[in-house]
């Protein structure tokens, strides 16, 4: 028999892994397996015998019927024709196993089974209760003594349970008779504070208070015995109350705070004796989590060092704590713990801050009094916040620094070092999300009171006000973003030197802006001295360097010197894999873009074969919906198109278009890249009447998102003319070919690709509508 918890995603995969290690699979301990088919693999080999998976606690059937978020891979047919496997999938169907799924929800039972295969669990009858009772006490009672018991206790099974752990704990000093005036006593004085009506629990009939009575008995009689296993029970009641790490179980945050330097050298007599204090803490611990299992309060999961609680255990510890006046106490413990123990959120720090990152979801929805924790909880969220940044959930890093930013607004005031910090990770949130307005906004206020509180030329001011010549890059104001970045340079270069790491930054923004207007020859010149100074600084290898020579090869590419992009770009995918690994995100952008040289040199299978595996890598670093992973499935989908595959590069196209959609929002830019990408494999297949629709959509939120200037706007235009110019309404196609020329011209100049496209469109229009007898005289005249 096999468990498997599916609450929820992560909850999901660490069942997974832990029932790996219990059967001990080949290959589970690979960073680069692919837990789910290590799983579906052994199920599938008869060899093992038969088997019996339960699918526990399943109440939302998303978990298990949306695709896993990490570690997934799929074959090429997958990637390129067919949906991305859900985790019920991998629960193969199969002659020599069963699945069970239990499910709080009739609603999700029926989307994860037929309704013939629905099971209704009724409540107990008052027999089975009774052997239950009996069963758990594991000692002789009469049969009498353990109905009247169960009767008490309404026949619900974590109630009997939980009296029956109290009893025979008590080994032999309270029988039946006397816990059930326990119960008398507790109902009648009133000491219970516990009566939680219906409303307050997901299921009316576990709404009667024997659940909280017996837990109360034993929690009172804990309190007794061992205050300090009380003590961990209120800790853990704060967190996600399944897979609680051990991590957070140590009372910590009260010595220094993070990046604080560490105290004198203590003697040795000292050392010796910290090290014999922590040795009692930990026998302590380990005392209080066989008193908590015991009593059934929490349990362990297959993973003997992570723990969890049943939600009714959660709710009555809390609450107790908020009766006893005691939540405040536990809830900021909690906060401080996590601090302590969630990281940074870049990409090296990913395995840690995946397990722990249920834990700050959490601690998002605590509120905490004490000035000091609401800090910690605020720098808590705000690394989080950046963790959820590099796997794609934009959403809930927009929740986490937004109350980071309000609490640091509240306590330190608008103007300190630290709330501009979560103002501006809000902002940069913002942009990756799309939403260009309200990222300037914010960034203009924090580089204005950067100013103020550290004046213009502070290295802090200069990061925020490169940022925002980013962000007017973004927008296509490409001239306040040129001179914005000459500024940042100019001044950076003086305060901080020529080779400094942020006059490097800035440089190589502004041969991003140089090359939205066109300006290659520009373009090329600086990144080449941005490339050449990171290889004296920070030398040939480092991720920097590499990262300065792909965007010279983009360049290349871009300047139609393919050879040359190539070359460079085999050389950076190479030292890439070596000083980062395969699977890094920045080797994946890398790898990327070879594959795009590859399709301008129409060098298609070989396109294809590297942007499979580009695909396969992103799904399993950065998840199935993450927005780089998206846009190498949108290249793999280019590739099909131009390969003549129609049906799977509509499909993927679709697939990606979706995920685009919910992910970062319809009007988000790369949403509607994907909508014209779709609209231009209609074309391809002479879909007309579906490419309009289409492009008509796509044009307008472009014009409402990017604004009329905008290279994507206007390639939209131009798409859609054509479109029209193919369904013969030649008066529309006329006007929108005119006005993509000029606007293109105005905006961007005549040397941008946009508007050489455009004139080169308008060109072959008006050659089109020379009667035929004229241009023959043309020709004899040429």
């Amino acid at each position: 028999m096999l468990w498997l918890y599916a609450s929820n995603e992560a909850r999901f995969e660490q069942s997974v892994r832990g029932v790996l290690d219990q059967l001990r699979v080949r290959g589970r301990k690979d960073p680069k397996a692919n837990v789910f088919q290590l799983l579906r693999g052994w199920l599938c080999d008869t060899s093992k015998g038969e088997w019996l998976v339960i699918l526990d606690n399943a109440d939302d059937a998303r978990v298990l019927l949306r695709s896993p978020s990490t570690n997934t891979q799929a074959d090429e047919s997958v990637i390129g024709a067919s949906p991305t496997e859900a985790r019920l999938d991998y629960i193969p169907r199969c002659h020599h196993g069963r699945v069970l799924v239990t499910s709080r929800s009739k609603d999700t039972a029926q989307e994860l089974v037929y309704q013939k295969d629905v099971v209704v669990v009724e409540p107990m009858e008052k027999e089975q209760a009774s052997a239950l009772l009996c069963k758990k006490l594991d000692t002789w009672y009469t049969e009498q003594d353990a109905l009247r018991l169960a009767r008490e206790l309404d026949y619900m099974p974590l109630a009997l349970t939980q009296a029956a752990a109290y009893i025979r704990q008590r080994d032999g000093r309270c029988s039946i008779e006397q816990y059930l005036g326990k119960i008398r006593e507790c109902d009648i004085s009133g000491t219970s504070v516990l009566d939680i009506k219906a409303r307050d629990l997901r299921r009316d009939r576990e709404a009667n208070n024997s659940i909280m009575l017996t837990w109360q008995i034993s929690f009172n009689h804990i309190r007794e015995v061992r205050q300090s296993a009380a003590d961990l029970l209120s800790l853990m009641s704060f967190f996600d109350r399944q897979a609680i790490p051990e991590a957070l179980l140590q009372e910590k945050g009260s010595g220094q705070g993070k990046g604080e330097k560490e105290g004198p050298t203590v003697d040795s007599k000292v050392g010796e004796r910290n090290a014999k204090v922590s040795i009692d803490k930990a026998e302590e611990y380990e005392k209080d989590i066989v008193v908590l299992r015991n009593y059934n309060f929490v349990s362990s999961t297959t993973d003997r060092t992570i723990f969890e609680m049943h939600r009714l255990v959660q709710l009555a510890t809390r609450r107790w704590l908020k009766a006893a006046e005691r939540f405040d106490r536990w809830s900021s413990q909690s906060v401080r713990n996590l601090d302590s123990a969630f990281p940074n959120g870049n990409f090296d720090n990913r395995t840690i801050c995946q397990l722990l990152f249920p834990h700050t979801v959490a601690a998002l929805h605590i509120e905490v009094t004490e000035q000091k924790t609401i800090l910690q909880q605020a720098s808590l969220l705000l690394r989080s916040g950046e963790y959820a940044s590099t796997t794609g959930a934009y959403t809930d890093a927009e929740k986490m620094e937004e109350r980071s930013l309000e609490a640091r607004r509240n306590v330190l005031g608008k103007g300190h070092p630290a709330t501009l910090v979560s103002m501006s990770n809000l902002a940069t949130t913002y942009l990756q999300q799309g939403r260009l307005e309200e990222a300037e906004k914010l960034q203009v206020e924090v580089m204005e009171r950067k100013k103020e509180v550290l004046g213009a030329g502070h290295p802090s001011t200069l990061v925020n006000m490169n940022n925002l010549a980013s962000t007017y890059s973004q927008q296509w104001r490409l001239e306040e973003a040129e001179a914005l970045h000459l500024e940042v340079i100019k001044k950076t270069k003086v305060i901080l030197g020529e080779g400094h790491t942020d006059t490097l930054i800035s440089m190589g923004n502004l041969a991003t802006t140089y090359s939205k207007q066109g300006r290659l020859d520009k373009t090329e010149e600086l990144q080449v001295e941005v490339m050449e100074k990171r290889k004296e600084v920070l030398g040939a290898g480092h991720p920097d360097t590499l990262m300065s020579m792909n965007n010279l090869a983009g360049t290349y590419r871009d300047q139609e010197r393919w050879e040359e992009a190539g070359t460079l770009q085999v050389e950076v995918v190479e030292k890439m894999k070596e000083v980062l690994g395969a699977g890094h995100p920045e080797t994946l952008v890398s790898m990327n873009n070879l594959v795009m040289t590859y399709s301008d040199e129409a060098r298609w299978e070989e396109a294809k074969t590297l942007q499979v595996e580009v695909v396969k890598k992103s799904k399993e670093v950065l998840g199935d919906a993450h927005p780089n992973m998206l846009m190498s499935m949108s290249n793999l989908a280019v590739i099909y198109s131009k390969q003549g595959r129609w049906r799977e590069a509509e499909k993927l196209q679709v697939e990606v278009m979706e995920k685009r959609k919910k992910v970062l929002g319809g009007g988000h830019p790369e949403t509607l890249t994907s909508m014209n990408n779709l609209a231009t494999i209609y074309t391809e297949q002479r879909r007309w009447d579906e490419a309009e629709n289409i492009q008509m959509n796509v044009l307008k939120k472009s014009k409402e998102v990017l604004g009329d200037g905008h290279p994507g706007t206007l390639t939209s235009m131009n798409n859609l003319a054509f479109t029209l110019q193919a369904l013969g309404r030649r008066t529309s196609a006329s006007c929108l070919i005119s006005s993509c020329a000029e606007i293109s011209q105005a905006k961007l100049g005549i040397n941008h690709p946009v508007t050489k496209a455009a004139f080169s469109h308008k060109v072959q229009w008006e050659a089109r509508r020379i009667p035929r007898r004229m241009r023959r005289r043309a020709d004899v005249l040429r």
